[in-house]
């Protein structure tokens, strides 16, 4: 019994010598790691001419620093962001009484399509994310209680009963045909 209690406190005894070897090299690569990472410090009241001289060759060789390029931001491609940023701006002009945003964004039948809500619908327009709200325009994400937005194509199609009948004419025997062979239409 004794045996093993001295085959043991010899056992502590060899970890406890290890654990504080493992300490002690750990503390000196730490201060390795801080010395050889840290900035070269000045030189101090005593320092030599050449030393002074060394550091003003090496100041005046090292390359002037290049500023980095800007970062270029990536082009905003998701239209239906896109068309929500305009609507949610158009509904809270309105609702303040400002005037309209840029609608360059929207497409004639969504620019019809927003100008013609309510004051009811624009309220709840304005409480969607403008992804959503775009989503609602381009018709992928019905919004219930938002009348649906024509596509180009419909709105298109809705203002044709509203155009005028086009009048064919010849063409004049002392003017040209036009470019491309066919009858003349005009409006009007």
């Amino acid at each position: 019994m004794r045996r093993l209690a001295a085959y043991i406190s010899v056992m502590i005894a060899a970890m406890a010598e290890a654990l504080r070897t493992v300490v002690r090299l750990v503390w000196r690569a730490g201060r390795w790691v801080a010395e050889t990472v840290a900035a070269p410090r000045s030189h101090g009241p005593g320092a030599s001419a050449a030393d002074e001289a060394l550091d003003a060759l090496a100041a005046a060789s090292a390359p002037a620093p290049t500023p980095a390029p800007p970062r270029a931001e990536p082009p905003h491609v998701c239209v239906a962001s896109e068309w929500g940023d305009v609507a949610l701006a158009y509904a809270a002009a309105r609702a303040a009484g400002e005037p309209e945003p840029d609608m360059r964004a929207l497409d004639d039948a969504a620019l019809s399509w927003i100008r013609g809500l309510d004051d009811d619908s624009l309220g709840r327009l304005r409480m969607l994310t403008p992804r959503h709200a775009g989503e609602h325009m381009l018709g992928t994400w019905p919004v219930p209680g938002l009348p649906p937005c024509p596509s180009l194509r419909d709105y298109e199609r809705s203002l044709l009963p509203r155009l005028p009948e086009p009048v064919v004419s010849a063409p004049e025997p002392e003017t040209e045909e036009p470019a491309f062979g066919g009858p003349r239409l005009v409006y009007g």
